[in-house]
């Protein structure tokens, strides 16, 4: 079995060649800001536009671990070559495929439990010195992108357990509102994994539903 190839040494290998050149585009990442409660679980989508063709990329999230703990984190690109490596405070997503990928749209997930009250921010970055970055291939030629990618606020309040959609009420609303979230028809605001059990799922409805029913 072949071992998953790192783009920093790819990029490095061509650099030496003088194959790699900035390319003129700038393409934009962005995570939503959210809000949530303390021990809530907040889901982050990684969202890429500006794209036209996109062979790897290779860049990190940082975030302060006394304030958020990291639940999950993945790579949502279809095929080629998928790394996520977590450390303390940090985690590194890496992809990169034969074919180049030509759309925009989530290209990664995140989770995180909220730890305390306060604000912290995600901070998305892409060392070029160590050969993170975004990359196309063409004619031979590795182009690296210029890339915007703002930090997201994350704040965490003691808000109510079960108000998804954050209106400081408990109602039907919060029921719709996590439907929506499992349709995949709006993103979450508040904790929408209501029983704690690390899934966002229709389990969490009926404990939604039974709270309101008692």
């Amino acid at each position: 079995m072949k071992k998953p190839l790192c783009i920093a040494l790819a990029v490095l290998l061509f650099a030496f060649s003088g194959l790699l050149v900035r390319a003129e585009t700038t393409l934009s990442l962005t995570v939503p800001s959210k809000t949530g409660g303390v021990g809530s679980i907040l889901i982050f989508p990684v969202s890429l536009s500006g794209n036209r063709s996109l062979a790897g990329f290779q860049f990190h999230i940082d975030y302060d671990p006394a304030f958020l703990e990291l639940v999950s984190a993945s790579v949502e690109m279809s095929g080629g070559y998928k790394i996520v490596n977590k450390s303390e405070g940090g985690v590194e997503l890496i992809w990169t495929a034969a074919q180049p990928y030509t759309g925009n749209g989530v290209i990664a997930s995140l989770s995180f439990k909220l730890l305390r009250e306060g604000r912290s921010r995600l901070y998305l970055l892409a060392d070029s010195e160590n050969g993170e970055g975004f990359y196309s291939y063409e004619n031979g030629v590795f182009h690296s992108y210029e890339l915007n990618a703002p930090p997201a606020l994350v704040t965490c309040t003691n808000v109510l357990p079960c108000d998804v959609d954050l209106d400081g009420l408990v109602s039907i609303a919060d029921a719709t509102a996590l439907l929506n979230v499992l349709e995949g028809s709006a993103l979450p605001a508040g904790n929408c994994d209501l029983d704690g059990d690390g899934d966002v799922s229709i389990s969490d409805v009926s404990y939604l539903l039974n709270i309101l029913a008692s």
